[in-house]
């Protein structure tokens, strides 16, 4: 059995609740941008690993507390606004983050330590899924 990976970092609550309202904020009067991530679902993606075996589950898992493990707190602060994906119909709305020194050490741990993360857009908070006729 495989599995569709992704590490990633919740945000605390109260900026999920303000994360999670923009996109209704954003919409023009009358239009239905799609469906709002709930906040207690959002999260900050790091890294997307792809599909893994749940033989490698632990290792990942280990791999990925070894990443952390010493690396100080730090803050992060909502950048920009992007749809996603970028080269085709915009399906989701996403937030960037500030590229924070320790954010990006994790990062490149965890590209080195689980070898085979595939590329993926920059470090994104997914916010809705978009109707396309929205648009």
């Amino acid at each position: 059995m495989s599995y569709r990976l992704f590490v990633c970092i919740l945000p605390p609550p109260d900026l999920a609740e303000r994360l999670a309202a923009l996109p209704e904020l954003l919409a023009a009067p009358g239009v239905d941008l799609g469906r709002a991530i709930e906040p207690s679902k959002l999260h900050l993606t790091l890294t997307f690993l792809g599909d893994r075996h749940k033989k490698e589950l632990t290792r990942i898992h280990e791999s990925i507390e070894r990443s952390v493990s010493g690396l100080p707190h730090f803050s992060l602060h909502p950048q920009l606004l992007m749809t996603l994906p970028r080269r085709q119909t915009p399906r989701l709305l996403a937030a960037t983050t500030d590229e924070q020194p320790t954010l990006m050490e994790i990062h490149r741990l965890l590209v080195t330590r689980l070898i085979r993360p595939i590329a993926r857009e920059t470090h994104h908070a997914l916010l809705a899924a978009l109707h396309t006729d929205a648009l």
